[in-house]
């Protein structure tokens, strides 16, 4: 009995042991490995419209906080969700998190909300991107939950508000006007109106904080952060003006997304680290910036058909006139020589004929008075008499007889009064063939020059359409119309003036070649000794210029930007060239320059302008300062002394010689030999200089126009004093010259004027730029620049005609009568 009491305590013992252990194993694993208990975190259903204020911290329990809200079918297709959140210490090392989560998609951000590694914003608004934008996997009800979570040990404070927004839905011919801040982006959704292919969305501000504005398509995710809003679609810089011209065929659904994004500093929309520098200052604290936004129908296909035709049209005109101008110059002409030939044809001819193939000149030819040479050769232009007339009061020892004076050119030309019959003795074929080198060297010029321009502009274009990046090309955007792959067509097409009038100066000029060549074969010796020498190369020249003037004007429009602004100014240049050689060959035929010197220094120009627009530093502009008054120096030198001047290691002795017996000598006292051609080139000296010194002092970064003034006002000037010296040669400018003279300076003026409005500047960035623009003025297509085309194209084309018709009073007068200047 007692041994059966033991085993009891034995065993009650054993198990009393074990159930210890067992509980001291417990404790012990429960220490080491603890056992989370679920609680449940706080969530509830959310209002929208209602501000909620609550307070999350981390806990043992990786709670989160959860809203529900249910989106009913009434919500869907007509309004937007918004989503704004703020906390005042939520810290960069433990942020706030959010998370909603819809049935397709989910969007997430923090708090703070750090942007251009710098700026943080404790404030944070975002549209939801609307549920029907999904695809058609979306139910008619929908629930969105929103997370908020954080690590921070300490109880951070949250202001949280989910509004239904009523105005998501843009429509045409309305203006919206709101705020946005880096931290708060907006995007809205707009819808073409039916029947409208076209339309203008403008956006305006009032300040200058940079933004960017996007346009993408409809879908989900949007693409509203400054990190990611250039991923989708397309975008602008902007500071005070953007615009984008759509098409509904590029949209599906003719659906699209407008996307605003205010940039946390301005280094997007600025150039040059000064600008930088000045407005970084200004990104501290609170940005915001106002947008007015409207959007309306651009043109309908008729409007649209009318504003190109009727561009055209009005270069048919010029053509309609010019026709019936020809027509009545043919019928003026016939009339004449059938009532009135000439009477004194053959005696003209008879001494001509001596003139030219025997070398033996009347005495004027080479004369050197007694009297004066300047004041003789006033007199001589004052009053211009026969060469019979003058034969009777001269004794033969009062003039130069020796025969070199009819092969010798040193002799000529250094003559103190000169005539047209001086210089041109050269064969006439050879100097035609000389004439026609301008035409041919121009045409290839053109074909090479043009060809990688058309290629590199046309891959600008494709890389603007796949990139959507629009700040490549510096368009007038509240003005632009696309046509096919061509973004900004109204900019190329409006430089078909220049292409049409370029054709129709070449069809004027060929008129006259054929005529002065059906003269020649008749052997007409009006053509052959009489007026000034007819060579028409240089006319073709520029009509050929002209028009590639217009080819490359709208190559660089199809993309305009700062690498390529050259294109359009290149031949500008040849043209302003071409001219001056032309009014040079009038009078001074057999010393005008070669084709192929000419077209050296412009090629010579045309590096000088590239580098001037890619490195505009002050070391350029000193080393510019340097070459162009001295070119000008030896230019002129050339001019002056008719081409028997040459630039080599004698040019001191012969400046030291010149001033000794030109200048400083007693009978001269300062009195250059050749008064006229002096006064000249000291004023155009004077000029030039003094646009360099602008220059220098000034440093306009551009150079490319500032060169281009350069020619411009050279041959301004040239063109002036011929004018000038013509009427004081007691020439006769008769009617059509005057007129084109006049509508050369009407054009002129209003081409100026419109050319100085610009409504873009590729000097700028282009945000900056993009502030420049301005919409349409004429016929809702054209903005000034495109007027500036028509209308340059039309004054180009009068002074190019009044260098073809100047000269048309001196047809009938004798070579040896028509003085050179």
């Amino acid at each position: 009995m007692t041994s059966k009491i033991h085993r009891k305590i034995i065993l009650l013992s054993f198990l009393t042991n074990i159930l210890i252990v067992i509980y001291s194993l417990r404790a012990i694993s429960a220490q080491i490995f603890p056992i989370t208990k679920s609680i449940d975190c706080p969530s509830g259903e959310g209002k929208f419209d209602h501000r909620y204020y609550f307070n999350v911290q981390f806990n043992s329990n990786s709670c989160v906080i959860q809203f529900h809200y249910n989106i009913s079918k009434s919500l869907n297709n007509s309004k937007a969700i918004r989503v704004c959140v703020e906390s005042d210490k939520a810290d960069e090392t433990y942020p706030l998190l959010f998370v909603i989560k819809q049935q397709l998609g989910i969007i997430s951000w923090q708090l703070p909300l750090t942007l251009s590694a710098e700026h943080q914003y404790n404030r944070v608004c975002r549209t939801l991107c609307p549920i029907w934008n999904y695809g058609k996997f979306f139910d008619g009800n929908q629930q969105l939950t929103l997370d908020v979570s954080t690590s921070a040990r300490e109880v951070v404070d949250v202001d949280l508000t989910l509004t239904q927004q009523d105005d998501f839905f843009i429509e045409a011919d309305k203006h919206y006007k709101f705020n946005a801040t880096p931290s708060e982006p907006e995007y809205f959704e707009a819808t073409f109106p039916e029947n409208v292919d076209l339309l203008v969305i403008s956006i305006f501000s009032n300040d200058d904080v940079c933004a960017v504005v996007s346009i993408q398509p409809i879908g989900c995710p949007v693409y509203d952060l400054d990190k990611d809003v250039q991923f989708n679609g397309s975008y602008q810089t902007m500071t005070r003006k953007a615009g984008f011209t759509l098409r509904a065929k590029d949209f599906d659904g003719r659906k699209f997304y407008i996307i605003f994004v205010v940039k946390a500093i301005d280094k997007a929309c600025s150039r040059g680290m000064e600008t930088l520098s000045k407005q970084l200052k200004t990104t501290t604290g609170r940005r915001h910036k106002e947008f007015d936004v409207s959007m309306k129908n651009k043109m309908s296909k008729t409007e649209y058909y009318l504003a190109t035709l009727g561009a055209i049209s009005v270069f048919i005109v010029f053509y309609i006139i010019s026709l019936t101008i020809s027509v009545i110059y043919l019928v003026k002409n016939y009339n004449r020589e059938d009532d009135s030939p000439m009477p004194t044809m053959a005696a003209d001819t008879e001494r001509t004929m001596q003139i030219v193939d025997h070398g033996n000149p009347p005495p004027r030819y080479g004369a050197i008075n007694q009297m004066d040479p300047e004041t003789s050769a006033e007199n001589a232009i004052d009053s211009p008499v026969s060469p019979d007339d003058i034969g009777s009061g001269l004794d033969e020892n009062e003039y130069d007889s020796l025969p070199d004076a009819d092969s010798d050119k040193n002799v000529l030309r250094t003559k103190t009064f000169l005539y047209v019959s001086d210089l041109a003795r050269k064969n006439c074929k050879s100097l035609e063939r000389k004439s026609k080198l301008y035409i041919y060297i121009m045409l290839i010029v053109a074909i090479f020059y043009g060809l990688p321009v058309a290629q590199l502009v046309v891959t600008y274009e494709q890389v603007l359409h796949v990139t959507g990046n629009e700040d490549i090309c510096y368009y007038n955007f509240l003005c632009t119309y696309p046509l096919g792959p061509i973004s900004d067509f109204n900019h190329v097409f409006s430089n078909v003036g220049y292409v049409l009038l370029g054709f129709l100066f070449i069809g004027l000029v060929w008129r006259r070649d054929l005529l002065h060549h059906q003269n020649i074969a008749l052997d007409d010796q009006y053509e052959l000794y009489y007026g000034i020498p007819r060579h028409f190369g240089l006319f073709y020249a520029m009509g050929l210029a002209l028009i590639m003037e217009g080819v490359l004007s709208g190559c660089y429009h199809i993309c305009p930007n700062y690498s390529n602004f050259q294109f359009d100014t290149a031949f500008m240049y040849m043209i302003a060239g071409v001219c001056m050689l032309k009014i040079y060959q009038t009078r001074h035929p057999d010393i005008n320059a070669s084709a192929y010197a000419s077209f050296l220094a412009f090629a010579f120009v045309i590096v000088i302008g590239v580098g001037g627009v890619l490195y505009g530093t002050s070391l350029f502009w000193v080393i510019f300062a340097v070459i162009y008054p001295l070119s000008c120096l030896a230019l002129s030198a050339q001019i002056y002394y008719m081409g028997r001047w040459r630039l080599n290691f004698g040019i001191f002795k012969r400046i030291y010689l010149t001033m000794k017996t030109d200048l400083m000598s007693e009978s001269r006292c300062f009195r250059p030999m050749y008064m006229d051609r002096m006064l000249l080139l000291m004023f155009v000296n004077a000029i030039n200089w003094a646009i360099t010194a602008y220059g220098l002092v000034y440093l306009p970064r551009d150079f490319a126009s500032y060169l281009l003034a350069i020619f411009i006002t050279n041959l301004m000037m040239y063109v002036g004093f011929y004018i000038i010296m013509k009427i004081r040669s007691k020439e006769i400018i008769l009617w059509l010259p005057k007129l084109y003279i006049a509508l050369s300076t009407v054009t002129w003026a209003f081409a100026i004027y419109l050319f100085f409005q610009g409504n873009t500047s590729w000097q700028l960035s282009p945000a900056q730029s993009r502030a420049k623009n301005r919409p349409c003025i004429l016929l809702n297509f054209y903005d000034d620049h495109d007027v500036w085309h028509f209308v340059s194209a039309a004054g180009l084309f009068f002074s190019f005609m009044i260098l073809l018709t100047l000269d048309d009073d001196l047809v009938h007068t004798p070579r040896d009568q028509i003085p050179v200047f």
